[in-house]
């Protein structure tokens, strides 16, 4: 059976990266949709030194669009201030 997912969202889905709770985080925040049931939690911790994010991390309880939306969009941030030696503003935002 062929999943209507990209091999990419499936590598992320089976093997998701950075997952967990901060303990203590810094930020938190939490959505879900009651339509569907899914949950995301994701929790950072910033460096008061740069006020740039140092962890980040997610919760999810959902499908597996769910869980690869959260492990892609960590490991995005967690890409670009390695990249682009942060701190730097992206979409108006310290990171």
């Amino acid at each position: 059976m062929r999943f209507p997912y990209s091999e990419t969202v499936l590598e992320h889905f089976r093997h998701p990266r950075n997952v967990g709770k901060i303990e203590n985080a810094d930020g938190k925040a939490i959505e879900g949709s009651p339509a569907c049931g899914d949950m995301v939690a994701v929790y950072i911790n910033v460096d008061p030194k740069t006020n740039t994010i140092s962890d980040i991390k997610f919760e999810s309880y959902g499908c597996a669009s769910n869980i690869a939306t959260g492990s892609i969009i960590t490991e995005l941030i967690l890409l670009l201030k390695k990249r682009y030696q942060w701190p730097s503003k992206l979409w108006g935002w310290n990171l």
